[in-house]
């Protein structure tokens, strides 16, 4: 069973000290008290309204000071600013010539092709790779194409020389 989020060990004992102290009456231990506002039932709803409100409030003032840590970090300032020349060229220096997406048809061709995508933009390529898969045999190109299963070494190095001269052709 899972406890509320106000009651914490202290307010548990508490609510406990109260109990035992009014006897589950009048919690100042007045015999004959008419008062309801005095009542042990009474009085600890209040009470437990109040540690619910004083919860909410440490949350929200806990929840103010992540917000502004978080805001205040030296990354997160840096994220809607333009690159330095030299941080930029860096980047682009790490950049690969160009992403695999995935191996499929031509589906104007009929042609085994790769997917390929050109960093730092949104242009992606068909390149035709059907010399490279044809050595290997008709299980394995099936497996391949239809399963995503990784071709053998000579094959995908095969492919990677074909996409680099497709993405040298279209920079060119």
């Amino acid at each position: 069973m899972q406890l509320p989020k106000w009651s914490t060990p202290e307010r548990r004992e508490h609510l406990v000290a109260l109990f035992n102290r009014s006897r589950g009456f009048c919690i100042w231990g007045e015999r004959m008290c008419t008062l309801d506002a005095h009542s042990y039932e009474v009085f600890i709803e209040g009470l437990i309204w109040e540690w619910v409100r004083e919860d909410r409030e440490a949350d929200a003032f806990f929840w103010k000071l992540e917000q502004r840590r978080i805001h205040q970090d030296e990354h997160t300032r840096r994220l809607g600013r333009q690159f330095d020349s030299i941080a930029r060229e860096r980047f682009l220096e790490q950049q690969g010539l160009y992403y695999l997406e995935g191996l499929g048809f031509n589906p104007l061709s009929f042609k085994r092709v790769a997917v390929i995508r050109i960093p730092s933009s949104h242009m992606r390529l068909l390149v035709d790779v059907t010399s490279a898969i044809h050595k290997t045999s008709k299980n394995r190109r099936r497996r391949i194409w239809r399963h995503g299963d990784t071709p053998p070494i000579e094959v995908a190095r095969r492919i990677d020389y074909l996409c680099r001269q497709g993405v040298r052709a279209y920079m060119d």
